[in-house]
């Protein structure tokens, strides 16, 4: 692209330009703060893995809706965790963005962006809610308002009642099965309820299609886009305000960190707690794994995870063969000895760390043979006072986490 058509192009659609530039800037500023803090050599954690620090520049949790801190469901439509997740958004985005802009013009496009951004984040918070999801765990992407652009394009080109219409609407269906596909395929690492809740407020939106096409242009519209433009630069700027006051305490830095350090570890025990069983009372290790995936192969257990994740599955339909109980025991093995290495940190903390020492012995012996009753006992009793101590203090951080941001939402009305 020449500099003449990259301007030709910010002049068509600077709406589009301006958001696109807007989640580069983003992530770019999360990698660099990554890099500060973690290795400078892995790189596999920026292009895929994720750099992990979006919940600092606008992230969306349950926790958080809890709490008041509502322009999250703006601003995590601006966090986007990895390359892979920014270079796929940003091109799905930049096609269907300039298309949709070049109906309605810049002003109604900036609204339709926080209006599908918002409202498909709200209604997957909501689901989440009714569903009892884990209050911590992160929303971010640009991926719903995407996905409302393409139910607002399927609607539209349905009802247009042309070849090319209706074209347009099919093509749009097969994006939302391959979307949905890989929702499936990958339901750890993809918001599907995001995903979901974007597209149900894009087919509506799709249905005012004529009516939207007369405003463009109008002071109605300028007057929308205004408003929606102010409202994105508000959320920007409370997310900063907030992460400011927070990042003013160390102590409350440390304790946020340790405090997800313990809700990750317990995500894992039940992984753990599976090399201390007998093969046949394994009846849920399909789910353990997959309820611990992300976190394992985020800590660099992939190889392991991916072959303990299969055979698990196998379990769960048939009795393994003496030869794939080995190789799940190795498997779990390996995947233990990392978790207690990588969350060293929480272990640390507990009441015997001694106990952690063997924990980690008999998981390097599973690596290498078969345990005996005797040592799958001993890993059972010693693992039991782990979990009840990552437990239990998770519980009350997660309690002293709510009263603090209860205090601050306080404290903000009393401004007010």
């Amino acid at each position: 692209m020449t500099a003449r058509s990259l301007l030709r192009e910010i002049r068509q659609f600077p709406a589009t330009v301006l958001f696109s530039l807007a989640w580069v800037v983003v992530f770019a500023a999360m990698a660099v703060l990554w890099r500060q803090g973690g290795p400078a050599d892995d790189w596999w954690g920026l292009l895929i893995r994720g750099v992990g620090n979006g919940h600092r520049f606008g992230a969306l949790t349950l926790a958080d809706i809890r709490h008041g801190q509502v322009w999250r469901l703006v601003t995590c439509n601006f966090v986007h965790f990895s390359l892979l997740h920014l270079g796929v958004n940003l091109f799905a985005f930049y096609l269907l963005g300039s298309l949709v802009e070049s109906w309605y013009g810049s002003s109604l496009f900036t609204a339709i962006y926080l209006i599908s951004g918002s409202l498909g984040n709200l209604l997957a918070m909501l689901v989440r809610l009714g569903m009892g999801s884990n209050p911590l765990n992160q929303s971010g992407g640009g991926s719903v308002v995407i996905m409302a652009l393409i139910g607002l394009c399927a609607m539209v080109g349905w009802r247009s009642r042309t070849p090319m219409g209706s074209d347009l609407g099919w093509q749009m269906a097969k994006a939302v099965v391959m979307t949905g596909l890989l929702g499936v395929a990958f339901s750890r690492y993809i918001d599907n309820l995001g995903h979901l809740g974007g597209l149900l407020v894009g087919l509506p939106i799709g249905a005012l299609h004529p009516r939207l096409l007369k405003r463009y242009g109008r002071p109605l519209s300028w007057f929308l886009g205004q408003v929606a433009a102010a409202v994105i630069v508000a959320s920007g700027a409370a997310q900063w305000a907030a992460e400011f006051r927070h990042g003013t305490s160390q102590n409350a830095s440390r304790d946020e960190t340790l405090r997800r350090a313990l809700d990750e570890t317990n995500m894992t025990m039940r992984v753990l707690s599976l090399l201390g069983e007998r093969p046949e009372d394994r009846k849920d290790a399909a789910r353990a794994f997959e309820s611990a995936g992300a976190i394992l192969e985020a800590a660099g257990g992939r190889v392991a995870f991916r072959r303990g994740a299969g055979l698990a599955l196998q379990a769960s339909r048939r009795r393994l063969t003496d030869a794939e109980e080995a190789e799940l025991d190795r498997c779990l093995g390996s995947l233990s000895r990392l978790v207690l290495v990588t969350f060293a940190r929480v272990f640390e903390l507990g009441p015997d760390p001694a106990g952690v020492d063997r924990l980690k012995a008999i998981a390097a012996v599973a690596e290498t043979r078969p345990l005996t009753d005797a040592e799958r006992e001993e890993y059972r009793r010693e693992l039991a006072i782990q979990k009840r101590f990552v437990s239990r203090e998770l519980a009350e951080r997660v309690r002293r986490y709510w009263r603090q941001e209860e205090e601050e939402a306080r404290k903000r009305a009393r401004l007010h």
